[in-house]
């Protein structure tokens, strides 16, 4: 039957790691919105936000707690949807884990109660942690994975390399979409990035900004470490930290021991306050150790700035050299150092860059392409059902 003959919305159930509207999203909760934000009319989301708006507590002495606490919560989730009407009428669930231990069990679980259920489902990875894909290479699990995996429809992932690694786990390369992460539509507006592009920069006082969730992973103790190497030649510029996660406290006294001037700890931020904080800034730096295709760099860029990042993930899929930024392989301060020394001695490099960025991202990334193409899939799925 053809999909506008029917006489209903399209109900599709998205299973979200954290509240969809909590004030503290992650990545992957924002990306579930766009999808909401952007999706057509044709389709319902139903509101089956999971894992109810605990605040993460990042202590020491009581993270043990909130981990029980939101393991606890899961199990709840898998029994209402195991045996509760919460799922009656659903026509496609939308799973997005990432190559994490937790989330990967928990998502798995969510497709076994699809498949016994009869529920066409998706999968979304999201995060990519090279130390669990190494786990599975060496154990069972890529059996179990590739099973449940190849009753989905369609499974996105965020770069080749991951999709690689799939098929050779056992998934049907058939199934496996490279997708990407989005910034939402009309971020910035076009006057205010000819504005930021047409800013002269005095004395070398740029801002750099890191952008991201603060643990050792995403590459945060390098970037002070570079930064006070740049210090030295630069006196006038500013590194932004922005982001709140478990190295907050230890970061900062990393920064007052090492008696590093020009650092600034923002918080968590969101929305108009992480708006501006990107229109401020100069040079976006990221050396995560893993990732899969971080929206932070997808905002930078929209934002018209350079960015230095790893060569990691799915940024290995589109970044040019030298046009973007740089990525990089060594996460060696010294190294880095030369990198970023390369971009903040050339302002009118820095200003081309951002231009480039800007429109590579508004014309690749922007919310209303990515849901497009997400929907495409769902259609297909639908026609078939």
């Amino acid at each position: 039957m053809m999909l506008e003959s029917r006489d209903r919305a399209h109900k599709v159930t998205i299973l979200f790691p954290l509240r969809f509207n909590s004030l503290r999203v992650g990545g992957v909760a924002s990306f579930n919105r766009e999808i909401i934000e952007n999706l057509s009319p044709r389709y319902q989301v139903l509101d089956l936000t999971f894992n109810r708006n605990v605040k993460q507590v990042f202590y020491e002495n009581v993270r043990w707690w909130y981990r029980v606490k939101r393991y606890a919560q899961t199990l709840s989730d898998l029994f209402l949807l195991s045996v509760g009407k919460l799922l009656n009428d659903v026509d496609i669930i939308h799973l997005s884990p990432s190559l994490d231990i937790t989330a990967l069990l928990r998502d798995l679980l969510y497709a076994e109660i699809a498949i016994k259920r009869g529920i066409p489902f998706v999968v979304f990875f999201h995060g990519w942690k090279k130390s669990i894909e190494n786990l599975v290479d060496r154990s069972c699990l890529k059996k179990i994975i590739a099973g449940i995996l190849n009753k989905a429809e369609a499974i996105w992932v965020l770069s080749t390399e991951f999709k690689t690694k799939l098929v050779d786990w056992g998934v049907e390369k058939e199934k496996i979409i490279l997708g990407s992460t989005m910034v939402a539509n009309d971020l910035f507006t076009a006057a205010e990035i000819d504005e930021k592009l047409s800013a002269k920069v005095s004395g070398h006082a740029y801002k750099i900004l890191f952008l991201g969730r603060m643990v050792r992973e995403k590459g945060i103790y390098e970037v002070v470490d570079t930064f006070k190497l740049l210090k030295e030649k630069y006196a006038d510029v500013k590194l932004v930290i922005a982001g709140d996660g478990p190295e907050a406290v230890g970061l900062q006294q990393y920064v007052l021991a090492e008696k590093i001037d020009g650092v600034v700890f923002t918080g968590f931020i969101s929305g108009e306050d992480k708006r501006k904080i990107l229109l401020q800034c100069d040079l976006f730096f990221l050396p995560s150790y893993s990732e899969g295709l971080p929206i932070s760099v997808l905002e930078a860029m929209a934002s018209a700035m350079p960015v230095v990042v790893s060569r990691v993930g799915g940024i290995k899929d589109f970044f040019v050299d030298g046009r973007m930024g740089f990525a990089v392989e060594s996460l060696e301060p010294a190294s880095l150092f030369l990198v970023l020394d390369g971009l903040l001695s050339d302002e009118k490099r820095m200003k081309q860059i951002g231009l480039n960025n800007h429109l590579y991202a508004a014309n690749n990334f922007s919310a209303a392409q990515v849901v497009g193409r997400i929907e495409t899939v769902y259609d297909k799925i639908w026609k078939m059902s």
